[in-house]
């Protein structure tokens, strides 16, 4: 293998490496995103429990309003 065909090698090679330097660091950009997204969701599901939970003691009250009124 001559010099010049040493040199294409590797200046192909220094391509080929800054293109996957550059791939991870998109990859890690959108695994950032991906793990705020999730603390985002873990936020939001927590709310729609909370949300349920009082959903649920306002029909009981509803069901006991109604039931008391069914029995007066």
């Amino acid at each position: 293998m001559g010099c010049e065909e040493v040199k294409k090698l590797r200046e192909e090679f220094d391509k080929t490496l800054n293109e996957l330097r550059s791939k991870v660091l998109e990859l890690e950009d959108v695994a950032k995103k991906m793990v705020e997204l999730d603390k985002d969701f873990g936020v939001l599901l927590k709310a729609v429990e909370e949300v349920h939970g009082k959903v649920d003691i306002v029909s009981w009250l509803v069901i006991g309003l109604i039931s008391k009124k069914e029995n007066d």
